[in-house]
């Protein structure tokens, strides 16, 4: 299959130039949809986390706490919900709006739709050292112009974040797995840890791909190649440091993982909800 890909695509591989002119195409168009009424982007994709992140947003904007006498900061520390995972776009966000003296809803859609763009390209790198230019370019399309891709990447959520986040971690894995240098490394060391740091559930995708290219290469042995083992350990540092930060110091994590990580489901029979 991947060397009919490579033939289909070699018309494409004489001519990087259209290859890129089309992949321009295919982000510029991909971001212009996402665009128009992108303030309204709360009310189509999990309303009630974004109002938590506009409420995150703007608590991080007046700089306060629940204890400060401004009413509209007590009002923010109050109304927003947990920290689940870290605050990144929130940060970001706020720092917009004090750079413009404005608070427009629409600024954390625009930043994940941008993120999500950079995935695009990312999924289109990827598929073209894998397989082909076309190959590329098609997986690039998929990425921007999926229904489902469009709603939530246009969100004010850390989900964008991480599919991206992920998209360009694997991207540096391949290369490292062809590479074999220590740059390499920790490239692709670092943009899985940034992946799995923007939401833990990221670590169900970036390490399979570790382990799945190390078995590749050097069979079941490269699992415990000590190049393989210290790029998980490296990858899994930054989600864990967040973990015991959130823990001790925002004592919330506890009571968020009881509602969000549910191992006795693995033995759950889904027809009768009954433990096997």
């Amino acid at each position: 299959m991947t060397a009919a890909l490579k033939r289909s695509g070699s018309s494409w591989g004489r001519s990087p130039i259209v290859a890129g002119w089309v992949l321009a195409l295919i982000l510029a168009g991909g971001l212009a949809v996402r665009l128009p009424s992108i303030s309204t982007g709360a009310f189509e994709f999990t309303s009630s986390r974004q109002f938590n992140s506009d409420l995150l947003a703007r608590d991080y904007e007046l700089g306060g706490g629940p204890s400060s006498t401004d009413v509209d900061q007590r009002a923010a520390s109050a109304g927003r919900g947990p920290l689940a995972e870290p605050p990144l776009l929130a940060i970001a966000v706020a720092g917009i709006w004090r750079l413009v003296g404005l608070e427009p809803l629409g600024v954390g859609g625009v930043l994940t739709s941008l993120v999500w763009v950079l995935g695009g390209w990312w999924i289109y790198a990827l598929g073209r050292r894998l397989t082909s230019r076309l190959a590329g370019l098609v997986a690039a399309a998929v990425f921007m112009w999926a229904p489902l891709g469009i709603i939530t990447s246009r969100s004010f959520l850390p989900d964008p974040i991480m599919v991206a986040a992920i998209v360009g971690a694997t991207q540096r894995l391949v290369i490292d797995d062809e590479n074999q240098d220590r740059r390499s490394f920790w490239l692709a060391a670092l943009a899985g840890g940034f992946a799995v740091f923007t939401k833990s559930v990221a670590i169900f995708f970036v390490l399979p791909v570790l382990a799945g290219l190390a078995v590749h290469r050097d069979g079941w042995r490269g699992l415990v190649r000590r190049r393989t083992i210290g790029m998980a350990v490296v990858t899994v540092i930054p989600a864990v440091a967040w973990q015991l930060y959130s823990e001790s110091l925002l004592h919330f994590h506890s009571d968020q993982a009881a509602g969000r990580i549910l191992p006795d489901l693995l033995a759950t029979s889904a027809k009768t909800g009954e433990t096997s």
